[in-house]
Order: C-alpha cells, then structure tokens, then sequence
C-alpha cells in the first residue's frame, strides 16, 4: 500500500482557504489501492472513498458522503454531514458530530463527546450499558442478575457522582461459596456474532490485599468464582468457556491477569498483563474477543497489554458478562463499578 502525503495531497487537490495547510475541498477522492493520511486538517466536501487505512492528526470534516472499507484514526475533532460507512475499527480522540445516515461495522471508540444528531445504524450493533444511575437496584429491573454467598450482601448502588454499583464481599473465611458476591448479566452473548467486547471501569476500594476480582465473561450465571490465582501463578478456571481480567491476591505476581478457557482447555497463553489494580483508583479494563472465538486482546485504560490465541472460547457458546469480587481473609473488602458495556454487531 502507498501512503500519500499530505503534500501531494495539497497538490492533487485545491484549497478553500488560506489558512489551512492542509484543507482540501474536492469533488471525489478514490484511493482504492492506497493508505489516505492527512498530517494537518482535512475538509472534504465531496465524497470520499478510502479503500485503505485512513488517518487524520488534525480535525476532520466530511461534507459529503464518505465511505471508509478500512480502519479510521482522527486525532482531532471529526464531523460527517452526509452518508457514512466505516467498515473497520474507528478511533476517534476527539468529539465526534454525526448529522447524517452512519453504518459503523466494526468497533467504535470517541474519547470526546458523542453528538449522533440522526440516522445512527443501532440494528447493526447490540449494546449493553450500564452506568448505575439507579436510586435501587433490583434484580428483575436491570439487566443483571445479584448473587452472593452466606455471609456477602447483593451489589447494591452506592450514591457517587456518575453512578456506582458497589460489590461487598463477605468477611467469614475467605471462601467464595461464603464470601463471594457478583453481578452476572441475564442476557447471552456469543463470540460468533462477531465484535464481542466487553468494558468496565472500576476500583478496589481501601486496599488490594487479601481480595481477588474477577471481570470479563463466564458461561452461567448462578454463583460462581470462573477464574482464580494461587501462589506461584497459578491459574485455575471453574467455568468451561469464559474470558475475564483476574486479580488474585493469593498469586505470587500482585497484578491483573489475562485468563481464557475453551471446553475445560485453559488458554495455554494464560498470564499477567504487567499492570497491578490500585486502591481507590479507576481502571477501565476492556477485553475483545473474535469472531472465532480464538483471539482475546485485553486492554487496560487503553492499552492492549496481553493476547490470548492459544484457545480463547468457544465461539457459538453463550458467555454472560460479569463481575466478581471475594475476600480472600476475614476483612472486608468492596469494589466499586463505575459502568459495564458489553456489546456484539448483530
């Protein structure tokens, strides 16, 4: 593929205005062959067509229709006024302002606001978002469902600004079937639907010791630990299919770790992410998994810091997204969530 400069560009193209560099007006860009990046801003009031990757470090207008088949990265702020198709994965580190018809096929993400003025194509991706605004919660009310052990509390909100489930772990032995507490959501998702990602932002609250979370997806949804750590880095599944971040802090290494299993066969590239929770402070964990079922990529606060492809799940196997949180001693341990997103194109 041949990148095309911003320099040839201003040559092949012509400027409305004196003062942007690198501002193009043009009736029709088809680049069917070639990577398309603009190193300043980029105005395009005609229709646009990128069969490559496409790549703006400044602000992005398009005035016309645009139709992306590859990736699209902008650094800045984009606006689409007319018919977008984006068919790979868009980055966005700026806000984002649509006023026209968006098909988006593959996974979104926008740092900055979110304006979706009409015709944003929602039957092409299912998405669940919690942000826990909720003054109560109630099992049959949301989408998931609370379950704890004898001597744990039912997630239950906590009043924060931006809206907090709270997960309170029991204080008997340090044993799950005891001191276990989970939200698990009641709506399945399989890999095979393609795009399966699973988000959420959270923090262990006080301390990190003698605690263990657990944060992706497993395949029931009653009481269940699906993954922990033991000392030496050991890591043992209890569910059949499933992919989760897990910190445990009986494991040797004092960090999250990255953990999936097909049919009862533990990812053989199972192990840590480099990165250790820290008390009272948010992390956004977010696990991706493809369409086969085979590749797990888990970022945290956006970084990918560990690839699962020696197994992953079992793409046709329903997962159900959840979060775990136990005490692993007689002290009281709690983690707050922030908001869970799960979501698959349709």
């Amino acid at each position: 593929m041949t990148a095309k400069s911003a320099a040839t560009l201003k040559a092949q193209f012509v400027e409305t205005d004196g003062y942007d560099r690198y501002v193009d007006t043009v009736d029709t860009i088809v680049a069917p062959q070639d990577t398309v990046t603009f190193a300043g801003a980029a105005t395009v009031t005609g229709t646009l067509t990128a069969s490559g990757a496409a790549t703006v470090t400044g602000k992005f207008t398009a005035n016309g229709s645009a139709d992306f088949n590859h990736d699209l990265v902008a650094d800045g702020t984009a606006t689409f006024s007319g018919p977008t198709t984006i068919s790979g994965t868009t980055t966005l580190s700026g806000a984002l302002t649509i006023s026209g018809a968006t098909t988006v096929s593959g996974n979104m993400d926008v740092t900055g606001e979110f304006d979706a003025q009409q015709g944003f194509e929602r039957n092409t991706w299912f998405e669940i978002f919690d942000d826990f605004l909720y003054q109560a919660i109630t099992e049959n009310d949301n989408p998931w469902i609370l379950n704890s052990g004898g001597s744990a509390s039912d997630p239950a909100i906590n009043a924060q600004a931006g809206g907090v489930l709270r997960l309170s772990a029991g204080t008997a032995s340090g044993n799950f079937s005891a001191d276990g507490v989970q939200a698990v959501g009641h709506i399945p998702v399989q890999a095979s639907s393609g795009g399966l990602m699973f988000e959420t932002r959270l923090h262990i609250n006080t301390a990190i010791t003698k605690c263990s979370v657990v944060a992706g997806f497993t395949d029931v949804t009653s009481l269940e630990e699906p993954f922990n750590i033991a000392s030496g880095d050991v890591g043992t599944s209890t569910c059949s299919d499933g992919a989760a971040f897990v910190y445990d802090a009986d494991a040797t290494t004092k960090g999250w770790f990255a953990m999936a299993v097909d049919s009862n066969a533990d990812d053989t590239d199972n192990g840590t992410c480099g990165v250790a929770p820290v008390a009272d402070t948010y992390q956004v964990l977010r696990l991706e998994i493809s369409s086969g079922g085979g590749t797990c990529t888990f970022y945290i606060n956006g970084v990918s810091r560990r690839v699962l492809s020696n197994a992953g799940v079992t793409p046709n196997v329903s997962l159900y997204p959840t979060v775990v949180a136990c005490s692993t001693g007689t002290a009281a341990r709690t983690i707050d969530e922030d908001y869970i997103r799960v979501g698959h194109t349709r």
